[in-house]
C-alpha cells in the first residue's frame, strides 16, 4: 500500500537498561553454552512497571517532539504482543486519556510483534482520509514479566534457530500529513495463517480461557500442534516467500529499487536465516552495529523498529534521503514490511 504526504513527526521510546547475559548466567537462568549457542548478549527488563505506563511515557515523548498541536490528533493506535492489563479493560483508552485527553479516539491492535508496523498502515490510512492538518499517535509496549524468558528461547528453538529472547520496551510515534523527519512511503502485510496452530490452545476453543497461560500451559499449547516436521518445513518456505513478497511489494509501492535502499532493518533476532534469504534475492545493506544493539536489548516485540530508528537518529547515522526498509514477523504467521525515507 503506497502512501504520500505521510510523515513521522515525533518519536518517544522507553528502553530499560539491558541486563547483561553474564548476570543471567550467574543467576542460573541459562548456561554459558546456551548463551554462546543462542547469540543473545542481554535483555531489557523494566521490573514492576505496567506496559501502559511505559506507553504513556513514550507517547508523551512523541507528542512533545511533534509539531502538531494535540487538538489535531484524530486517532491513537495502541498495540502490544502480550498482556496490557485486566480482561475487558480498554488499555488503549487509558493511554489516550493520559496522552491526548479526549481528542480523537483510540483503538487497540492485536497483531503480535508486527503490531507496531501494521499500526503505521492504519495511521497512514486515517491521515489519507483527512482533508485538514492532522496527526495520529501510535504507541506500543510490553512487559514480559509473566513468563521465563529463557525457557521461551529453549522451547521455541527449532531448525537450528534460537527462540526469541524477549526484552521489555515501549515506543510512541506521531504520524502527520504536514511534515516530519521522515516520510512513510509504503506498508505491505502478508500472512501465513496456518501457523496459528502453533499457538492455539489444545482441545475445544470454548469456554474461552480467561487467565494468562502459565509456563506449563504455554508448553502444552505449543506441544499440541498437529503439524508434522514436513508440514513445518513447507510452512517455513511459505513464510519466507510471504516475507520476501512483502518486502518486494513495499519497495515497488514506494517506487524505490533495491539499489536505492540505505539500510534493511529486520526485527531484533539472533537468527539470520530470514534476513539472509531476503537479502540473497533483494540485495540490501544491513548494520552489524544495529544487530549487536538488538542482541543486547533482546527482541522488543512491537517496538523493535521504532527503537532502532530512534537509536540510529541519536547516533547521527541517518541522513536526508536515506531509505530504510523495515520488516517485522509476528508468531511466524504475520509479515509486515514498510519503507521510510529520511527527509
Amino acid at each position: 500500500m503506497r502512501f504520500t504526504s505521510t510523515y513521522l513527526d515525533g518519536l518517544g521510546v522507553v528502553v530499560p537498561e539491558p541486563r547483561p547475559i553474564a548476570e543471567w548466567i550467574a543467576d542460573g537462568a541459562l548456561t554459558a553454552e546456551e548463551a554462546d549457542e543462542w547469540g543473545w548478549t542481554g535483555a531489557c527488563v523494566v521490573g514492576d512497571v505496567a506496559p501502559t505506563a511505559m506507553a504513556i511515557t513514550a507517547g508523551r515523548g512523541a507528542v512533545a517532539e511533534s509539531s502538531v498541536p494535540v487538538d489535531r490528533y484524530e486517532l491513537l493506535v495502541h498495540t502490544g504482543s502480550f498482556v496490557q492489563g485486566g480482561l475487558g479493560w480498554p488499555a488503549h483508552h487509558h493511554v489516550q486519556r493520559e496522552v491526548l485527553g479526549d481528542h480523537g479516539t483510540a483503538i487497540e491492535v492485536r497483531q503480535s510483534c508486527t503490531g507496531g508496523l501494521i499500526a503505521l498502515q492504519l495511521a497512514a490510512a486515517t491521515l489519507r482520509a483527512c482533508d485538514h492538518p492532522a496527526a495520529v499517535l501510535v504507541t506500543g509496549a510490553d512487559n514480559c514479566f509473566w513468563f521465563d524468558r529463557f525457557e521461551w528461547v529453549r522451547h521455541h528453538a527449532h531448525g537450528g534457530r534460537a527462540g526469541l529472547l524477549h526484552g521489555d520496551a515501549a515506543h510512541g510515534v506521531t504520524l502527520s500529513n504536514t511534515g516530519g523527519f521522515a516520510e512513510l512511503r509504503s506498508v505491505v502485510a502478508r500472512s501465513v495463517p496456518d501457523f496459528e496452530q502453533l499457538y492455539r490452545h489444545p482441545g475445544p476453543q470454548f469456554p474461552v480461557p480467561l487467565a494468562v497461560p502459565t509456563e506449563d500451559e504455554w508448553r502444552a499449547i505449543t506441544a499440541a500442534t498437529t503439524l508434522t516436521e514436513h508440514d513445518s518445513r513447507v510452512l517455513g518456505v511459505r513464510a519466507a516467500r510471504a516475507a520476501l513478497d512483502a518486502v518486494a511489494t513495499a519497495l515497488d509501492d514506494a517506487r524505490i529499487s533495491a539499489e536505492d535502499v540505505t539500510l534493511f532493518i529486520p526485527s531484533f533476532d539472533t537468527s539470520r536465516i530470514l534476513p539472509d534469504f531476503i537479502c540473497g534475492r533483494i540485495p540490501m545493506p544491513r548494520s552489524d552495529v544495529l544487530d549487536q544493539f538488538g542482541r543486547l536489548t533482546g527482541h522488543l516485540t512491537v517496538s523493535d523498529h521504532t527503537v532502532a530508528i530512534d537509536w540510529l537518529r541519536r547516533r547521527g547515522e541517518l541522513s536526508s534521503g536515506d531509505n530504510l526498509v523495515l520488516l517485522g514477523m509476528g508468531q511466524a504467521a504475520s509479515y509486515v514490511a514498510a519503507v521510510v525515507t529520511i527527509t
